[in-house]
Order: structure tokens, then sequence, then C-alpha cells
């Protein structure tokens, strides 16, 4: 009998192996008998979505009744709130992140064409190891209408999905999941408004033109932008597209072709390639070929997701890992609404620099606050960069120092700086823009990279950030420090360094696009004006953050008409004053006669003809330019666009003129900061509060104000209360912001008195937190008065007569309005200006 039940026994066990052996098999969809459980299709590790009838698929048992989100650890906390307010079948964007990640440092190759074919190969395998079991469910769900979509992301191995709470919690449950975050959205750089070019001083600045002389103008190298998108059909950055399906890429699927409605991505492009078509020359590297991703959409907004998928579309553009198509250095004039530490897209940039791709960041424009560092700038594999003026003056906004952010202790930041005020470029419609923000700072380094790529096509990225780094002029305090970094960017002494332990190539450019802004040629006897010219532009002035605007009004900047070459050709120069940049006309026997050596300190600019030969003779290295300080300009001074700044970083008040209402309700708090180390804090009792006045203002006739606001969940009413107020000499109300609390939300709106009495903007909805707050004023017969919120553009009221009125006083906090509601909210950084945008 024991011997019977043995048998027995053993046959049942062979059975069921058995029956599992077959189970485990991947079947096709149209030879299963019977729809087959989401379970099975776990256990059959389906590669695609293939089901047969998944309207009645069987999922029951992946329901999560039992759970709450507190349960789901992989939830991220701001998740998990919206989750926890939202019905099950609501659904929601989220980033879903696997716990097996790549180590992209383990990655090697013999050169960089093959590291960067490993890499790409190795992140995909890796998602193809891992992510099959939820692909087959998504892809059921999805057949369900629980999913609307989902990309596979194998840049960070993961998913972006969009899926009904439901799923989204049911994710959170699965053992691959790491964790997952909400896809949130980010407020693009509004359009621009074209200008008249300059002539362009911050090329020289950096001694890009040298680089020119010696025949390394980018040849051979790419570079990407991460923006707005581009405008293709400028003279100046047509040519240098490089162009067929690997050369563009919009996540959004709006243009399939390059296309800028914004303007902004066109700036940046511009500076890093962009031509001299306009009669001066305006890209630091004219010879390098451009590709672009459109991260921001139609809208202005870009998604995480959409960033995530910009970033692995540049590690391998074309879908091939084996073609070489991949980007240099990838420009990045963009980051978070705010000051702090977000490492959101760290994966992306270790895996950039795995393929020895160095991604370039603006350092963003929240100074003078201190620290001021932006994510993703201040994540360990950015290379930030500063904004100066041209006369190496911090640019007033420019983000501040140290950061900690990814590492265990603080660092430098910015890494250094680069010209970024009243910088000339390319704009929509054939037009050319100036502007200031350390969004056209980052730009100058991505072309000075491409000059020396150009001249040492194997150096790594750790090679490029060292030698900026160590050969920048130093400013402020001796040594690196956190407002200009290691200094100012030099690109000829940056390839003195190289060319003492590197040998480079004999340079062969492309087609030749000559520049008409090209200093003074070098020779073999050192003299004192080896140095390229350095012709400062009249005062900068400081204008607009990451979502930047030309000024309303351009600045008077003399500009330099290169003369004609005479019947010989031999150039010559002058720099007259005038309002404009007049081209150089072609001669019929071109030759290029090069300035002699003197040894005046006077700037020059010396325009060269056009070369008939495409193979320029090597000239001897030039010594390290001298760091002798720009001389201040020599133009009068014009009005500065900047009134007003205070972040309360003194840890008062003080900087204000006086203060109003109840002044012991009113402090200067940490709780109240928004970005440094205070804030402004307003207490709300009894019906009464207090306020900061200013009355800077001189009786301006145009106004721009700025300053971040949180209601800070205070108890408020359907009331309107005043939270900001601008007046004229006679203490009449000329604008207003005011708060409200209706409908369970906190709403905001603006109102503008004129001679036809006041003018309310509708109500726009606020979380409770931070925000930013700008209004744009105007006195005139027919004026227009803005509200932007978040960096967005909420409403603007045309053809208003404000001619009567200017603005001399502004007060800051809640000062009407007050009754029932107490509690305390809070305001920090304020900037007022004349004429421009200044943004978030």
């Amino acid at each position: 009998m024991k011997r019977m039940i043995a048998w027995l026994m053993l046959m049942v066990t062979i059975s069921s192996v058995a029956n599992g052996f077959w189970l485990s098999l991947p079947t096709l969809a149209q030879e299963q008998a019977t729809p087959e459980s989401v379970e099975t299709a776990f256990n059959n590790r389906l590669w695609l979505p293939i089901v047969a009838n998944a309207t009645n698929v069987d999922t029951s048992d992946l329901v999560v009744s039992d759970l709450v989100v507190s349960d789901l650890i992989a939830l991220d906390a701001d998740l998990a709130t919206v989750l926890s307010s939202q019905l099950a079948t609501q659904q929601t964007s989220v980033i879903v992140i696997f716990k097996d990640q790549l180590n992209v440092k383990t990655i090697g190759g013999g050169n960089r064409k093959d590291r960067r074919k490993n890499l790409v190969k190795a992140l995909r395998k890796k998602a193809d190891d891992t992510q099959g079991n939820l692909r087959a469910r998504l892809a059921v769900w999805q057949a369900q209408g629980e999913v609307q979509s989902f990309t596979p992301l194998w840049i960070l191995n993961g998913f972006a999905l969009t899926a009904t709470n439901a799923v989204i919690k049911k994710m959170a449950a699965a053992p691959e999941v790491a964790r997952i975050v909400l896809d949130i959205t980010l407020q693009g750089p509004p359009a621009q408004t074209a200008t008249e070019p300059s002539p362009e001083q911050n090329l020289n600045i950096i001694n890009a033109p040298a680089l020119w002389n010696l025949g390394f103008r980018g040849q051979g190298v790419v570079v990407a932008t991460m923006d707005t998108g581009v405008d293709a059909t400028h003279p100046d950055l047509a040519p240098r597209w490089r162009g067929g399906v690997n050369s563009w890429y919009d996540p959004y699927g709006q243009h399939a072709t390059p296309t800028d409605l914004s303007g902004h991505g066109t700036w940046t492009t511009g500076i890093m390639v962009g031509g001299s078509s306009g009669g001066t020359a305006i890209g630091v590297a004219p010879q390098a070929q451009w590709i672009a991703v459109k991260i921001f959409n139609d809208k202005g907004t870009a998604t995480v997701s959409a960033i995530h998928q910009g970033y692995q579309w540049l590690l391998d553009p074309d879908g091939n890992p084996a073609t070489a198509d991949a980007p240099d250095i990838v420009n990045n004039s963009w980051t978070f609404s705010a000051p702090g530490c977000n490492l959101t897209f760290q994966p992306d940039l270790q895996a950039l620099l795995a393929a020895e791709i160095i991604p370039v960041f603006a350092a963003g424009n929240y100074g003078p606050a201190a620290p001021s560092d932006v994510s993703p700038a201040n994540n360990p594999e950015a290379f930030a960069v500063g904004a100066i003026d041209n006369s190496s003056a911090i640019y007033a906004y420019s983000s501040l120092g140290a950061t900690n952010c990814g590492r265990s202790a603080a660092v430098v930041y910015p890494a250094l700086v680069a010209p970024g005020v009243n910088v000339t470029t390319a704009g929509l419609f054939n037009s050319y823009a100036l502007d200031s923000g350390t969004s056209f700072a980052a730009p100058h380094v991505a072309g000075a990279l491409a000059l020396l790529l150009s001249a040492f096509p194997e150096l790594t990225v750790t090679q490029q950030e060292t030698i900026l780094s160590t050969t920048a002029v130093d400013l402020g305090p001796s040594g690196p420090d956190n407002m200009y970094g290691a200094g100012r960017l030099d690109v000829l002494s940056a390839y003195n360094a190289l060319v003492s332990t590197i040998n480079p190539p004999t340079s062969t450019p492309m087609d030749t696009l000559t520049s008409t802004n090209t200093p003074v040629s070098l020779t073999s006897t050192p003299t004192d004006t080896l140095t390229p010219t350095n012709t400062p532009m009249p005062t900068d002035t400081p204008t607009a953050d990451l979502t930047l605007l030309p000024t309303d009004t351009p600045t008077t900047i003399p500009t330099n008409t290169a003369v004609p070459p005479t019947a010989t050709a031999t150039a010559t120069s002058t720099n007259p004053p005038t309002p404009t940049a007049t081209p150089v006309p072609p001669t019929a026997t071109p030759t290029n006669t090069p300035l002699p050596a003197t040894s005046t300190k006077t700037p020059t600019k010396t325009p060269i003809p056009p070369t008939p030969t495409k193979t320029p003779t090597k000239t001897p290295i030039p010594p390290t330019p001298t760091k002798t300080p720009l001389p201040p300009p020599a133009t009068p001074t014009p009005m500065p666009d900047v009134i007003f700044v205070d972040s309360f970083e003194a840890g008062n008040f003080d900087a204000w003129t006086t203060t109003g209402g109840t002044t012991s309700r009113i402090s200067v708090t940490t709780a109240a900061r928004q970005a440094g180390a205070y804030g402004l804090q307003a207490t709300i009792s009894s019906g009464a509060s207090g306020y900061v006045i200013k009355s800077l203002p001189n009786t301006e006739t145009s106004y721009h104000a700025r300053f971040y606001f949180h209601p800070n969940g205070a108890t408020l009413n359907a009331t309107a209360q005043d939270i900001f107020v601008g007046l004229n000499a006679s203490n009449q109300v000329v604008f207003r912001v005011q708060l409200r609390f209706s409908s369970s939300n906190y709403q905001l709106r603006s109102v503008v008195t004129s001679s036809a009495g006041t003018t309310n903007s509708n109500w726009y909805t606020v979380s409770n937190a931070y925000h930013p707050v700008e209004i744009a004023w105007q006195a005139g017969t027919s004026a227009a008065y803005s509200l932007y919120i978040d960096g967005s553009l909420k409403e603007t009221v045309t053809k208003l007569n404000t001619s009567a009125y200017t603005i001399k006083t502004v007060w800051l906090g809640p000062s009407a309005g007050l009754s029932g509601s107490p509690g305390k909210e809070y305001f920090d950084n304020f900037v007022s200006k004349r004429t421009s945008y200044i943004g978030p």
C-alpha cells in the first residue's frame, strides 16, 4: 500500500510539472481557445500586447481593494495626495520607474562611437528584459478603457502612463516598480518680439573669433537644443541644420519639421551656430550642425514625460544604435520654475554622460538671492552657466550657489559664466532679437565646446568641463566663487592649454561662411594687440528670466558698419555709431590682408571678405590673451530698466521706503521663504494686517512688477482682498492684484483703472503654494494691462486710456478686504522694472 501511494504521488507530481511547463510557453493570441487571464499573460511574459478578446479578460484577481494610498510606498507623496482626493475612475498622467536600473557607468567601448552604441543597446535590453510583464497588463487595461496611453521609456527603464487611479495603485503594488511620480507640466517661455541687431561684442569677449582664425569653426560637430523648437527658415540657421528624419523630434507630434512658435529656441540656437547674414556674426560655432527637440508644445508647456522622451531620442535619433548620429553637446536653456533640488532627470543626464554627450544648462535667473540654484542645472551631471554683461559684471538675476543637490557636500555654483546681457541672435521671421538672461549664456558655452571639439574631436566630457573651468578668466574674489564660478569663458585660453598636451588636426572647414565680425588677424609675432578685440556695449540692462521677452524699447547701441573692400580688395575698418548693421558686399577679386600687428590698445573690428580657398593656412598659435578688464562704455548710460529688487535676504524690510497698515503684523521670517533664507510674512487678524511700501518709482509710464505669493492656507472668503497695489503721486489706485477663496479654491485677479473707470480680469485658480505673479502696466491713450501667473500670460486688457496716470508708489501685502480672513500669507522675491517682462 505504501508503495502504491508513493507511485501515485510521483505521478501527480510529474503531471503537475508537465502541465506547468506547457503553460509557461509563449502563445499567440489567435491560437487561444479561451481568453487568457492577465496573470497568465504575466506567466507567459508576453512582449507585445497581443490579446484575442481583451474585453472578456478576467482581472478580478488583480483588484487591490484592500489597499489604501498610504500602503503604496512606490507612490510619490504629491501623487498620493492627488489620488486620495480623486475617484478611482479618474485618469492621471504619471511616470512609472522600475527598480532594476542599468548602471550606465559600466558600459565601455573602444571609442566614443562604440560606447554610445553599446550604451543604447544595453539600455534597450534592460527595458526589454524587465518591462514585459507590466506592458502586458497595461495592454489589457488599455483595451478595457482604463489606460488612455502608455509609452515605454528605456532611457530610465520606465513608462509614461496616463491611466485611471485604480490602475496606478495596482502598478504601485507591482514588485518591479520602484516609484511612481506625477508627470508634471513645465511652463515655457513666452513668444518673442523682434528687435534690430547690433554688433556682437559677446563673441569677442569669449575669444571665439581667434579660433575661427585658426580654422576651427565647429566643423564636424553636432549640437542639440532642448527648447521651444527652431525656426529653420532663418538664413543664419537654415544652412546648419543637419536635416533628415534624425535631426528633429517633436514628442507631441505637432510639427514634422523644425518649427518654433515662441522664438526662445531660435535665440539659443542662433548663439550656438548662427551665421552672419545680417551683417555681423552671431554664432559661436558657425560651421557646427544643429538638431533639435521641441520639449515645449505649441501652448508653451512641457511635460516631464516629453522631456524624458527627448533625452531618449538624443541618444539614438534614428533608432539604430549602429549609426553615429547622436549629438556631441546638448544645450538646455530651461529649468524648473523655482530654486531647489530636483533629481527627476538625473538618470537621463547620467546616460548622456555615459555616451560622452555633455549637457550644458542655464544656471537660472533667480538671483540675487543666495543660494538660488535650480534644477536640473544643479544636478551633479549638469554643467551650469551663469550670465555676465559685456563688461564682465554679473547679470543681476543670475542664480548663485553654493549647491549640494545630489551631493554629500556643497560645491560652487555655477560652473562658470558667459555673456548673457543684451545678446543679439537670430529671431523669428528672419529677424534678430536682443535680450538677456542665463538662457543666452549657456549656448555660448555649448558653441565654445563645438569649437574645441572641431580641433580635438576625442575630448571626453571630463576633459571638456575641466579645460573650460581651469582656463576661465577669474572674476570676483580670487578663485572659484558662487557668483562667477570659475570665471568668464575663454575658448582661446582653453585651446592653448590643450595644444600643449594634444596635437590638434589640420582644420578642414566646411562650406565657407565668412564672418563680417572677425577680430584682428593673428600673426606669428606676438604684440600687445594679439587679444581679440573686446569693444564694450553701452551699459547692459538686466531683463528677463528663462521665459524671456525682448525689451519693449530697444537699448540704443552703436553698431559697426563695415566698409566695402576697395578695388584692391584690401580690408579696412571703421567704427562709426549707426543704428543698423550693413552687410559687407562681395568683391570681384577677394583677398584677405591681415591687419599688421600694432602696440596700440584701441579696440578695432576688421571685416574679412569671402575667402576663395577652403583650407586656411595654419597660423602660429598666439600666446594666451591678456586679462585686461574691458573699458567702460563710452556712450551715455541709458535709464536703467530695473527699479527695485528685494528678496528679504537682509532679514528685514528696511529696503522698503516704509510700512502701512498694522506694522506689527508683518515680519521677515524663514517660514515665509520661497528661495533663500527669508520671505515676508503678513499676519491677518481682526480684519487688519500690514504691508510694505516702496516709493522708488519715478512717476513711471511703463511698469512691470513680479512677486512670489503663497496663500499659506489662510482662511478667506469670497471678498476680494488686495495683495499688491500701484498708486500715483496723489495716492489714487492705478492697478491692484486681488485674492479670494471661492468654489473651494484660492483665486487671483487683477484690476486696472482708466478714464472709463476700473476693469477687472477674470479670476484664476491657484494652488496653496508659492506662485510667481506679474503685472505689466502702461500709460497711454490706447494702452494694455497684463496679468501673468506662474510665468504664463493669463489675460491682457487692451484699448485702455490710462494717459492720466503714472506709478509713484506700490504696496506689497494684504491691505484691504481683510474682514473674516485670519491666517498668514507669504511674499518673496519682489522685482520691479520699467519696460521688460520679468518672468518666474
